[in-house]
C-alpha cells in the first residue's frame, strides 16, 4: 500500500507527462519548454526536474508512451491478408477519433527532430 505522499508524487508525475504530451504534440519539441510544462501543471520548473533529468528525458518518456498506445491499437487488428490494409486504416482512424491524436502527432513530429538521440 502506498502512502498519501507517494500517491501525490505518482499523480504529479502523471500530470507532468500528460501536460508535456499535449504541449509537445501541439507545439513540437523545440518550441515546448519545461517552464511551459510546469506552468500548465501549476508547479515550478525545478519540480519538473525532480522527476525528469532533462527536457529530452521528459520527451522520451512521453514519446515512449505514445508509441506504446499506437502499437497496442494496431496489435488488436485481426483481418485476413486481403482486408488488412483497410483494417489498419480503420485502426488509424480510430486512434485519431479515440483520444490518441496527440500520440500520433508526437510520433509524426518526432521524425523532424534533428537530434538522433530523441528520434524514433
Amino acid at each position: 500500500m502506498t502512502s498519501a505522499k507517494e500517491d501525490e508524487t505518482i499523480d504529479r508525475k502523471k500530470q507532468i507527462i500528460e501536460a508535456a504530451a499535449e504541449l509537445f504534440a501541439q507545439q513540437g519539441y523545440y518550441k515546448t519548454t519545461t517552464a511551459d510544462v510546469a506552468r500548465t501543471v501549476g508547479i515550478t520548473q525545478p519540480y519538473v526536474f525532480h522527476f525528469f533529468k532533462s527536457k529530452e528525458a521528459l520527451y522520451l518518456t512521453v514519446l515512449g508512451g505514445a508509441v506504446q498506445e499506437i502499437k497496442s491499437a494496431f496489435n488488436l487488428v485481426e483481418a485476413p491478408a486481403q482486408e488488412l490494409e483497410d483494417a489498419l486504416g480503420g485502426a488509424f482512424h480510430s486512434l485519431l477519433r479515440g483520444g490518441c491524436r496527440n500520440d500520433v502527432l508526437l510520433c509524426m513530429t518526432a521524425q523532424s527532430i534533428s537530434d538522433p538521440g530523441i528520434r524514433i
